[in-house]
């Protein structure tokens, strides 16, 4: 898998890069916007507690490489919650202290982890001085 590949290049640079995927099989029979929103946010809300919490969504911050890696500056541990076919609610994104938009393109879910996972390793190889950037 290619997240996984950025995780393995990750440890080479001493940054830890745990991916968690939390699915329910109650999601598969969720048909309106609605009802999926609401069962995402008890999914993630138990782990808005202990870190710096990022939601991706259509509508968050858009922000270059270069303002990522400063973004991820002196973070020691950050969730960041990617939704599912109809996002995040509302709700859920104002309790995040961060809204960030990978692309005002649609990803599926996996595209979307692909992109978030090698874009945090760019930015941590951005603030280790590693090449991988250029």
């Amino acid at each position: 898998m290619i997240a996984e590949h950025y995780q393995k290049l990750c440890r080479g640079i001493g940054v830890v890069l745990e991916l968690h995927s939390l699915f329910s099989k109650k999601l598969h029979s969720v048909h309106k916007q609605r009802e999926a929103k609401k069962f995402y946010d008890e999914l993630f809300m138990p782990y808005l507690h202990d870190a710096f919490c990022v939601a991706l969504s259509p509508n968050g911050k858009v922000v270059d490489t270069e303002q990522f890696a400063q973004f991820m500056a002196n973070k020691s541990l950050i969730h960041c919650f990617v939704g599912g076919a109809y996002g995040l609610s509302h709700e859920f994104q104002a309790a995040c202290h961060q809204n960030f938009s990978l692309s005002p393109l649609t990803f599926s879910h996996k595209i979307a982890h692909i992109v978030l996972c090698e874009q945090i390793y760019r930015a941590m190889s951005i603030l280790c001085h590693h090449p991988y950037h250029k």
